[in-house]
């Protein structure tokens, strides 16, 4: 499940740069045939305005799925 965890971090890594390091990844969960990894945080968005002194933060909570592939022996499970 770590290597989960990690590629998320690393596909988040290539597309946000350093600002990936503001997000949370999960532990990936099984999900009947698929893994799914949340993603949760916020992003910070830089546009001045009168009184505006700090970055205004998006948020963003995502959610992936992927099908998860294993084995079965010919003639397990009735296949």
């Amino acid at each position: 499940m770590e290597a989960g965890r990690s590629r998320a971090r690393d596909v988040l890594e290539a597309g946000l740069g350093r600002y990936a390091d503001a997000l949370q990844v999960t532990d990936p969960a099984l999900d009947g045939g698929s893994i799914v990894v949340e993603i949760h945080g916020g992003l910070p968005l830089f546009f001045g305005g009168p009184g505006q002194d700090a970055p205004v933060q998006l948020p963003l909570d995502a959610r992936a799925r992927a099908s998860r592939e294993f084995f079965r022996p010919q003639g397990a499970e009735g296949y």
